[in-house]
């Protein structure tokens, strides 16, 4: 038997640096989505589990009932009104095609609140997941090269990414003048030639 949880159950019950031990074995069993995903572990502890304090993030986890310190899956959502995605679905190479990837699916969609959550995968990783974008009737939307990294496309389904081209210019702040006091008594004086928001 399989049990899905929210890690936010834990949250409550383990201590501050437990709850670290969990989310790192977590990140850990996630790590080799660094290949695909540069960022990925800027993302998983700055976005993902920073955001955990709200109903906006949540990462759903597989292990066996036996077990419970066995994670063989995790599932990591975004809900917010601009976008109800699951972010990222692993499952431990041991326990593939056993129906642990539906389950967590099936977990995401009741979370998030539709069928048709956005995904995206890279390209080569389309036969891995086939079978339950056709289970879920997912649909294909677009396709990019070079989002996140150059070795592949991304396939967007049920949306779309923003391309990078397309994401609003940072608006520079007015310059301001600096004075700083050192030790010595001496003052001096900096401009910074642009802030970014």
């Amino acid at each position: 038997m399989i049990k899905i949880e929210s890690i936010k159950d834990y949250q409550a019950i383990l201590t501050p640096q437990d709850f670290r031990r969990l989310t790192d074995y977590i990140y850990d069993q996630t790590a080799d989505l660094k290949e695909d995903y540069p960022n990925y572990r800027e993302w998983f502890y700055d976005v993902q589990l920073a955001g955990l304090d709200s109903a906006e993030r949540d990462i759903l986890i597989a292990h066996p009932t036996i077990n419970t310190g066995n994670i063989i899956g995790v599932a990591c959502l975004k809900n917010t009104t601009a976008e109800r995605k699951l972010c990222t679905l692993k499952i431990d190479n041991g326990y593939r095609h056993l129906g642990i990837g539906h389950d967590l699916v099936d977990a995401v969609i009741a979370e998030l609140g539709t069928n048709q959550p956005f995904f995206t995968i890279p390209d080569y990783k389309l036969g891995m997941f086939q079978n339950l974008i056709n289970q879920y009737d997912w649909q294909l939307e677009q396709r990019l090269h070079g989002y996140y990294n150059d070795r592949h496309s991304e396939l967007c389904f049920n949306g779309k990414l923003i391309k990078t081209d397309e994401l609003p210019t940072p608006t520079p702040r007015k310059k301001t003048t600096c004075v700083i006091n050192t030790d010595a008594g001496t003052t001096r004086t900096t401009t910074p030639e642009k802030l970014m928001v």
